[in-house]
């Protein structure tokens, strides 16, 4: 059970992750890009990596009635990036 050392104000910890984050968010779809598209009709699907290529060839991205996905068209895209402050950088 990890915990906190009472008497220290800080630690220094070093974190490793599976080699397969260097290509991805998952390990079964490579890729750092997400897809966030309103065509369920329950709400929201989000696919991530290759799985976004895999959703458009196999039509299971979206389960409207008279959609056809092999017609789809981005037509915006965001860049978002995000780096975590550190009071004291060293």
């Amino acid at each position: 059970q990890p915990s906190f050392p009472a008497q220290m104000r800080s630690v220094r910890v070093t974190l490793y992750a599976p080699s397969w984050t260097l290509k991805g968010w998952s390990e079964d779809s490579p890729g750092f890009a997400f897809w966030a598209a309103m065509q369920n009709a329950g709400g929201v699907k989000v696919f991530h990596g290759e799985d976004m290529v895999r959703a458009v060839k196999n039509r299971s991205f979206s389960n409207l009635q008279g959609f056809d996905p092999a017609t789809t068209t981005a037509t915006r895209v965001h860049l978002f990036a995000h780096r975590y402050s550190k009071a004291v950088e060293g």
